[in-house]
């Protein structure tokens, strides 16, 4: 590790990460580390079909042994590796070196095989297949920093000798029950989201994932759920309420900014800022953001100023003047 690690770090400063923090964590944890193996410390994983010379205790891998090892694992599965010898693994007629036993520990770390996903890209077939290098996101859970992120990292910088192979890194939190608590069969508190889109829809299942800040875990509930049903029913009836305003408009002939009133101008100048801040939470994936500033608009600038207003302009009008014809042209935006 020491012979890669400071590429291994810079590295890290040319992915954008999402959260922020995510670069300092990533950076420390590579600083912290002084091995080069990047499997949990378990006994699992994938054997690696490599054989060693008892005499010599050079490794042996030939197109032979390694076809070998294929058909053994088709026919038996993996778990023969380490319950049969060498010799039975290995076809009759190799040289003397290659009749060496296998070592137990000798496994391919399960990280490796994950954090090995941006090898293919690196050699030119897979590169001029896929079109690009490196990934445009890897977006995980936030034990993915220990796991696929920094091994995929390690692996391109240390084996491949690219940089990070990834240009955005983004993590979230674990979906848990309404009390903060993780999801098991043995308590009983899992939502299937089929039950959830049967009794609430499927609208609501959008909106509690768009308005839930995955950053932290977030907590899924039948009651959250009908908390949201009010979020969402204010969004339902005051589109219903601009769509009904716009019957007879013409978006050809729109009132000139000069001739609409004031109240007219202050909205659509406040829907013009929620716009650029809505674009500017997309590009920052802030999606909770984007659901509670949509929320906050409908309630306060539509429902209380705007609207209302309109409603007793409407009243009071009898036919549609300039001033008047500006409401549609504000509620068309």
């Amino acid at each position: 590790m020491d012979s890669f690690k400071d590429e291994a770090i810079a590295a890290c400063e040319d992915v954008r990460w999402v959260p922020s923090w995510g670069r300092d964590r990533m950076r420390s944890m590579i600083l912290e580390r002084t091995d080069w193996c990047i499997s949990r410390q378990r006994r699992w994983g994938l054997p690696i079909p490599v054989f060693y010379c008892k005499d010599c205790g050079k490794p042996v891998c030939t197109e032979e042994s390694i076809d070998a090892v294929a058909s053994l694992f088709e026919e038996k599965g993996s778990n023969a590796w380490f319950d049969m010898d060498a010799e039975d693994i290995l076809p009759k007629g190799l040289p003397a070196p290659t009749a060496a036993s296998p070592p137990a520990s000798k496994r391919r770390p399960t990280r490796w095989t994950a954090g090995s996903t941006p090898a293919p890209p690196t050699s030119p077939p897979w590169k001029r297949d896929q079109g690009f290098w490196p990934a445009t996101m890897y977006i995980e859970g936030l034990d993915q920093y220990r796991g696929w992120f920094q091994s995929s990292l390690l692996v391109a910088v240390g084996a491949l000798g690219h940089g990070a192979p990834f240009k955005e890194c983004v993590t979230h939190g674990w979906t848990v029950d309404g009390e903060g608590r993780a999801m098991h069969k043995s308590l009983g508190n899992g939502m299937d989201p089929a039950e959830i889109i049967n009794e609430f829809g499927a609208d609501m299942l959008r909106l509690w994932a768009g308005s839930a800040d995955y950053h932290a875990d977030m907590r899924c509930s039948k009651e959250i759920f009908k908390q949201l049903t009010q979020n969402y029913l204010k969004f339902r009836n005051t589109a219903r309420y601009c769509l009904g305003n716009l019957d007879g408009f013409d978006a050809d002939q729109l009132v000139a900014a000069a001739d609409m009133e004031e109240l007219d101008r202050w909205a659509v100048t406040r829907l013009n800022t929620l716009i650029e801040k809505v674009f500017a939470a997309y590009d920052n994936y802030e999606f909770h953001v984007i659901s509670h500033m949509i929320n906050d608009f409908c309630v306060v600038e539509l429902s209380t100023t705007s609207t209302s207003t309109s409603s007793r302009t409407a009243c009071t009008a009898r036919k549609r003047t300039a001033p008047s014809a500006a409401a549609p042209r504000r509620l068309f935006g």
